[in-house]
């Protein structure tokens, strides 16, 4: 069974300019809940009382929520989260040489030690998940006993982590694999990716097919750097690509991708998937003509599954198809003119949005092209 992990509000929080008041907290775990996600990785509360707020509030107002709390490998960190109430803990663990060695001072060896002092006996108290930090630069015979431990030490889930967000999918199904052939069936994996080369989508949906099924992902793939892995993308991606139901309803979250563009001021690119203002938009003529015909033909994801609608929108390349689906049947010198007014009037546009930085409504933008309202137009034949 799959479960979707949200990380918005604590490493989206880590987006650079990005801030959340406790009252947005609980608004975005609310509408999450109502979308079908209910389990979080939501808080870093040794970084802010205002977490501890946080956390305190959520485990009562939004009963559905399984908020998990982060931490650092202490066990001074860990009794912190316990005497605060936190149910369930995301412990982070440096697994690669560049981190026990260059960051940490330490060995493999102690670094394991330390691990077994901090986690000796939390199971029984709370759920705990273990962050294998930059395990995809680690060894993998050493990952493999740090894993065996963990296992023994009662960790629920060990959560695979790209840290850098470079490897490849096709290293992420070979480590995924031989890891999970390795552990008891007691202890699931998580993933937890970076998008710093595009391929946190890829990489996550590789480690779900090879044996991973708690894939840690935000709204709008919001986190550190270049971000991590896209909520909304990856539902999509089970859905449709592993054909895999989720408990969650698609449709809702645009809407979430919206509240986090209001309440962070960072907006999706235009091209973005699923989200972006153009993900269910058609311009050229090919394009239009095979979706007026038959939407398959260049819609594989319907677009009210995701609580949008598509688009025709007229442009330089715009055809002869989409002119008559606008206005009807028309003379072909009337065509032509529209069809070279559209062209002049696109390449105008182009320069405005240049210069302002904006690129105009797209309904306003067909309504110039035709020069009057298609309506109108009908009116004045008849």
């Amino acid at each position: 069974m799959r479960t979707l992990i949200d990380n918005t509000l604590r490493e989206g929080e880590q987006t650079p300019g990005v801030a959340f008041t406790v009252d947005d907290k609980v608004e975005i775990v609310s509408s999450l809940v109502e979308a079908g996600v209910t389990h979080f990785d939501a808080a870093f509360p040794e970084s802010s009382e205002r977490e501890t707020v946080f956390l305190r509030r959520i485990h009562d107002e939004v009963l559905q929520a399984r908020v998990g709390a982060s931490c650092r490998l202490r066990r001074r960190s860990i009794e912190t989260l316990i005497d605060i109430g936190a149910r369930e803990i995301f412990v982070v663990m440096p697994v690669s040489d560049i981190h026990i060695e260059g960051r940490l001072r330490t060995s493999r060896t102690a670094h394991l030690e330390h691990a077994r002092r901090s986690l000796d006996g939390l199971a029984e108290e709370l759920v705990v998940n273990v962050a294998l930090e930059d395990y995809f630069r680690s060894d993998m015979d050493y990952t493999r006993d740090v894993a065996l431990a963990l296992s023994e030490l009662g960790a629920a889930r060990l959560f695979l982590a790209d840290t850098v967000g470079t490897v490849a999918p096709w290293e992420v199904s070979q480590r995924v694999s031989r890891l999970r052939s390795l552990l008891p069936e007691t202890v699931a994996l998580g993933t937890h990716f970076h998008n710093d080369l595009g391929m946190a989508l890829a990489n996550t949906l590789a480690a779900l097919r090879s044996g991973a099924t708690h894939p840690t992902a935000a709204i709008n793939g919001l986190g550190e750097r270049a971000g991590n892995t896209d909520l909304l993308q990856l539902a999509a991606g089970i859905r449709y690509l592993l054909e895999e139901d989720l408990p969650i309803h698609l449709e809702r979250l645009y809407g979430l991708s919206r509240l986090l563009m209001a309440r962070t001021g960072i907006l999706v690119a235009q091209n973005n998937p699923v989200t972006g203002h153009n993900a269910f938009t058609h311009t050229s003529g090919i394009h239009v003509h095979g979706v007026l015909a038959d939407r398959r033909s260049y819609e594989a994801l319907p677009p009210e599954d995701f609580g949008q609608e598509g688009r025709l929108v007229l442009g330089k390349h715009s055809g002869r198809a989409h002119l008559r689906h606008l206005l009807g049947e028309l003379p072909d010198e009337k065509l032509e003119e529209l069809l070279l007014r559209t062209e002049d009037l696109s390449l105008e546009r182009a320069r405005r949005a240049r210069r302002s930085g904006l690129l105009e409504d797209f309904e306003a933008f067909n309504d110039e092209c035709l020069g009057v309202r298609p309506e109108d137009l009908r009116e004045d034949e008849e």
